[in-house]
């Protein structure tokens, strides 16, 4: 058996709590860039555009790209593990390489999130 799916049910639990509050860093992330998209304040708009980029790229509250980056991880440590599935194993690198290019557009996310900061007019 896989070491992580045999850890105690307090690991269960705390393993859920995370996986709901990455799941609303996501929904948080899209509800504050909708709200600047939709504002002709600047103000407003530098205020969202901050909120979305910390959801998003947050490593102390689990934003979207620490999530990635943890479901990397497990998925390709999984894979190595002597009772990984077949698919597990094929698909671990696929998801690797794929999850990449989400990383890569948190990273960006936060440079244009700091130029609408830097906007004064």
């Amino acid at each position: 058996m896989h070491i992580g799916h045999a850890i105690p049910a307090y690991t269960l639990r705390r393993t859920r709590r995370l996986h709901r509050e990455r799941g609303a860093a996501r929904k948080e992330t899209i509800d504050y860039t909708a709200k600047a998209a939709g504002s002709h304040d600047l103000a407003e708009i530098k205020r969202n555009i901050a909120l979305a980029s910390q959801a998003t790229n947050a490593d102390d509250t689990f934003g979207v790209k620490e999530s990635m980056v943890m479901a990397v991880n497990h998925i390709t440590f999984a894979a190595t593990s002597d009772d990984a599935t077949l698919n597990v194993q094929k698909a671990a690198p696929l998801f690797a390489s794929d999850s990449a290019r989400v990383i890569e557009r948190c990273d960006l996310i936060g440079l244009l999130g700091k130029d609408v900061q830097a906007r004064h007019v």
